[in-house]
């Protein structure tokens, strides 16, 4: 092999050296390039994985969305809430409307009708609420099986359909009672009433020596229940359980009920004796409750609820409560109810995330804020701060039947029409049996 054919062949091998060299170099570049953006993707996919669960947890994102919510005017606690829960999430913008319960059964039917009904708003017992329920307007709640499974026993019933259906989450047991004034039942050697006729003994001493037995503020038409409902547990709900079924299905009129006619007597009896004070009828639940702090009155009746007014208003004595006495000798019935809570509109545009604000709303912290000061909880995981007055009165009732307030057996429309009757017997241009009598046809109307 001549010189110059060796060189040629040395030449040849060592550019293909070089040139495997050059390709195992830019391989293994390639290979740490494409590992260097494997492990680039997985630590970005990874701090998005982590910033979709921190938005999930905060409820935050890019896209705001509005709520509507409704309260009933008073109900600050829930409104104080919801403007935590906002806080809190960023992305949920909360239209709060504060509306008075009877405006606000009034509009809803509207609200209902144009598709314009809030996410979240007041329920009441009911068939009415139970109509809205069935067609459409109210959701099922018992989808939300953990708040369904804190609720006391019982507590709920008032609030489901016939078919069981669930339709709004109670948020308060409410009670009737009398508040009393304790020192003036003291400075004059009396205790709280326990049966009709000592309520009237009571009535006429305190007549005598020129202070008001009981203030009403009758103005506010809601206030004709409170003495009504009270003696009407017993008279009516205890001495015929069926009774209100059988108005409902006709079989029965309320201008048949012994018992009723009895209960509006009695409250005849109380404003023929002077026993409720004049003008009582161009007087608030509000200034009632000032007369009774101002010592001018010694007895006024409300519910449960009126414990945070009088509360507000800074009583400089102890006052005491009582349940609403009927005659001795009958089975005793305790009219206390779960007369409201909250429902969820089943039209909402942003089902998951009202449902998730509801749920809040009835949690316990939120329930214990409200709840402070006014009546028994229906939750097992909330324990309320119960007033004095509502322990004495909710001690009388144990082992009492309790009887859900009379309305909620009532056709719709007969509520409205029993406010206005009873106010005209008040103003002396009705009497007891006109009141059952106007019932009976509202009653009839309804079912036509």
């Amino acid at each position: 092999m001549t010189k110059k054919v060796l060189s040629l062949l040395l030449t040849v091998v060592m550019t293909l050296g070089v040139l495997s060299g050059c390709g195992s170099s830019a391989q293994q570049n390639s290979a740490g390039n494409q590992e260097k953006e494997k492990q680039s993707d997985s630590q970005s996919k990874g701090t998005a994985d982590t910033q979709d669960q921190e938005n999930a947890q905060s409820g935050s994102n890019d896209e705001s969305i509005e709520l509507s919510v409704v309260l009933i005017t008073g109900e600050d606690a829930f409104e104080e809430g919801l403007n935590r829960y906002s806080a809190d999430h960023p992305n949920i913008i909360l239209d709060i409307q504060k509306i008075p319960t009877e405006e606000f059964k009034t509009i809803v039917k509207a609200k209902f009708a144009s598709n314009d009904a809030p996410d979240i708003l007041p329920v009441f017992s009911g068939e009415e609420n139970e109509e809205y329920y069935k067609n459409g307007y109210l959701k099922d709640l018992s989808v939300m099986k953990d708040d369904v499974a804190r609720i006391e026993k019982g507590a709920d019933s008032t609030l489901r359909t016939t078919d069981g259906a669930l339709y709004g989450f109670p948020i308060e047991k409410q009670l009737i009672l009398g508040f009393y004034n304790k020192e003036l039942f003291e400075e004059n050697q009396l205790e709280a009433p326990k049966s009709w006729e000592e309520l009237l003994k009571i009535c006429e001493i305190f007549k005598d020596k020129g202070i008001t037995p009981i203030a009403m503020g009758h103005k506010d038409t809601w206030t004709t229940q409170m003495i009504t409902y009270g003696l009407n547990a017993t008279s009516v709900q205890v001495a015929d359980p069926e009774f209100y079924k059988k108005t409902a299905s006709g079989e029965a009129k309320f201008a048949d009920s012994k018992g009723f006619l009895d209960t509006l007597t009695k409250y005849k009896e109380l404003l023929d004796k002077d026993y409720i004070q004049e003008g009582s009828l161009s007087t608030t639940a509000e200034q009632a409750v000032e007369l009774f702090i101002n010592k001018k009155a010694a007895i006024t009746f409300s519910g449960s609820w009126g414990t945070e007014t009088i509360n507000s208003m800074g009583p400089d004595f102890a006052v005491g409560g009582f349940e609403i006495p009927n005659n001795e000798g009958m089975a005793f019935g305790a009219s206390i109810s779960i007369n409201g809570g909250f429902g969820l509109s089943a039209k909402s545009e942003h089902p998951e995330e009202a449902q998730a604000l509801l749920s809040y709303m009835i949690s316990e912290p939120v329930m214990k804020d409200y709840l402070k000061g006014k009546g028994p909880s229906p939750y097992t995981d909330v324990s309320a701060e119960i007033d004095p007055a509502l322990m004495e009165a909710i001690e009388q009732e144990k082992g009492q039947q309790m009887c859900q307030f009379d309305n909620i057996y009532w056709a719709p429309g007969v509520q409205e029409v029993f406010f206005k009757k009873v106010q005209e017997m008040i103003a002396g241009t009705a009497q007891p049996m006109d009141v059952l009598t106007a019932m009976d046809e509202a009653t009839e109307k309804a079912n036509r």
